[in-house]
């Protein structure tokens, strides 16, 4: 995860009376804060007047652990989603293209900024969320999650054309540990894999600001 965390939601920090470049550069040290898979930050933005283009990296891509490059799109759609809550945050709309042009492989998006959108408190809320945003590798407590937020989260997967299921019965939810188990067990006994993952191993320092720290 990167170092650098916005500390709070401060709209008069926002440079509104500068040129679209000046503002998308500002807007940009939120996109970066996206989780991506081993903290490899695939992304590449590019800034051209209103218009930010991303771009896949794909020599971050992890050939053994994500060989058909599934996780880095997903790494780089977070990066963008979090492009897109900072604009409606500061009171700015978008019109994003996704996969503009199919002959290029490696472009994700197109994002143009617009303005005049009303912020409303849920953008507020995911704005705030982007900071607080961290990896937690304790173990899960045994506190069952509300209905409330469950149904929550199901109608946000539904508005953004997915769908998401809990499994909640214990059969169930022993059957997939099994399953994940015995992934990490194939895994651990690849040399590719394990390469991979030391590949994007960081020092404990702090000098490197992608991949995993060892201490992890």
């Amino acid at each position: 995860m990167p170092e650098t965390f916005i500390e709070s939601f401060a709209p008069e920090e926002f440079p509104h009376h500068v040129t679209p470049e000046e503002k998308l550069r500002f807007l940009l040290s939120y996109a970066i804060l996206a989780p991506s898979t081993h903290n490899t930050q695939p992304w590449l933005w590019e800034i051209s007047g209103d218009e930010i283009t991303l771009r896949a990296d794909f020599s971050r891509q992890m050939p053994a652990l994500d060989p058909e490059g599934r996780e880095l799109i997903i790494s780089c759609g977070a990066s963008l989603e979090h492009l897109r809550i900072a604009m409606h945050a500061f009171g700015y709309d978008d019109e994003t293209t996704l996969f503009p042009d199919r002959a290029q492989s490696d472009l994700m998006a197109r994002v143009r900024l617009l303005e005049n959108r009303l912020t409303a408190p849920a953008d507020e809320e995911l704005f705030r969320a982007i900071s607080k945003r961290h990896t937690n590798r304790n173990a899960f407590t045994e506190q069952a999650l509300p209905e409330t937020l469950l149904k929550t989260l199901r109608a946000d997967a539904d508005g953004a054309g997915a769908w998401l299921h809990f499994f909640t019965g214990e059969d169930e939810r022993k059957d997939i540990a099994a399953l994940i188990a015995t992934g990490s067990d194939v895994q651990a006994c690849d040399h590719e894999v394990r390469w991979d993952i030391a590949n994007w191993m960081s020092p404990n320092d702090g000098t490197r600001r992608d991949g995993i720290p060892g201490y992890a």
